[in-house]
């Protein structure tokens, strides 16, 4: 017969569990549309003041994202690592 707190800890373990999962993808979510917004911020805004010898819309709103998207992705890859370390 197993002790009786385990059952106990298995439930707890599996409702911490679906907390960390549900603020996680909220996170994410809100990341998300925190990198759009700045995307198509800078696409209208160089689109308005499109001159000439200015870099492509896309580039310069890539170039401004780009480290929150490698932050973001080091953020997800240490946190997998160490739910798979347990």
């Amino acid at each position: 017969m197993d002790e009786p707190g385990r059952f106990t800890i298995f439930v707890i373990r599996a409702v911490l569990d679906v907390i960390i999962y549900v603020i996680v993808s909220k996170v994410w979510r809100g990341i998300q549309k925190l990198f759009w917004v700045l995307l198509t911020f800078d696409i209208r805004y160089f689109r308005r003041e499109a001159n000439v010898g200015r870099p492509s819309d896309r580039v310069v709103a890539w170039s401004k994202v780009l480290p929150f998207v490698i932050t973001t992705a080091l953020f997800l890859a240490a946190l997998l690592m160490r739910t798979a370390n347990g």
